[in-house]
């Protein structure tokens, strides 16, 4: 068994598919949400005002595609595609946490974790901060050409040429 199909089974996957997961209800439940907005601005709209009906159908149209964007399977997600089918792709992986708090007192923490792609885009993800570690450790393994970590050198490198990210591995 190759090892890439060992990894795929890693618990830390698992935890990267469960944050894929929930971010693309929540986008479906967004579109769900301004698109009935959208079809009540529509039909308020169509005897009342020319205005509302075009921005109540602006809306549905994007919410519509915000739904059929949002994929109904993990694996068919843009993140899982390229871990699976184009690694050499990913030349950059960093994360972000941020911590919320109010008046002083530690509220919450968030994370992001972010994939830079060899054409210059850009792929994130919402992950629980205290799985970051797990996860990055994860894909260093998956990607053991990409960079990890976050520096202002990196950033420069990558906006200027971002297959200079991508580690020697001969």
């Amino acid at each position: 068994m190759k090892r890439q199909h060992l990894l795929e089974h890693h618990p830390a996957l698992a935890i990267l598919r469960k944050a894929i997961r929930k971010e693309a209800r929540q986008q479906r439940g967004v579109g769900l949400f301004f698109g009935l907005a959208g079809a009540v601005l529509l039909a308020f709209g169509f005897s009342n005002s020319v205005l509302l009906s075009v921005i109540g159908l602006a809306m549905l149209v994007w919410c519509i595609r915000l739904i059929l964007t949002a994929p109904l399977e993990v694996d068919a997600s843009p993140i899982m595609r390229k871990l699976h089918y184009q690694p050499e792709d990913v030349v950059w992986v960093y994360s972000l946490i941020t911590q919320r708090m109010p008046f002083g007192f530690h509220f919450i923490d968030s994370g992001i974790l972010y994939f830079k792609l060899s054409d210059g885009d850009e792929l994130s993800v919402s992950v629980p901060s205290h799985q970051l570690k797990l996860i990055s450790k994860t894909l260093n393994r998956v990607l053991p050409h990409a960079a990890f970590g976050y520096s202002e050198e990196r950033e420069h490198r990558f906006r200027h040429n971002p297959n200079t990210l991508r580690k020697d591995l001969n």
